[in-house]
């Protein structure tokens, strides 16, 4: 099932980086998220250096719930023009 969140949603997150410290993300949880099934997901960009990180996003509602999940990649090095022989 795909949807969006609806309602009031008051939750801060944050956005962490082993690497880089705070990372500047802000999420609408009205437009910028999407649902599927009993997961939301939303699309975003920023630009991180060349190497591995690993990220955290950390959220608490009104009632001081909290969770925090934690994903690993890697960055790699600027794109090159193909070589035509």
């Amino acid at each position: 099932m795909l949807g969006r969140l609806s309602g009031s949603w008051r939750v801060k997150e944050w956005w962490e980086s082993a690497a880089e410290g705070a990372l500047p993300i802000e999420v609408d949880l009205t437009s910028d998220v999407e649902v599927f099934g009993t997961q939301a997901h939303f699309v975003g960009a920023l630009l991180m250096a060349q190497g591995t990180h690993e990220v955290w996003l950390r959220v608490q509602d009104t009632t001081g719930k909290s969770s925090v999940d934690t994903v690993s990649f890697e960055v790699g090095g600027p794109n090159t023009l193909p070589e035509c022989a």
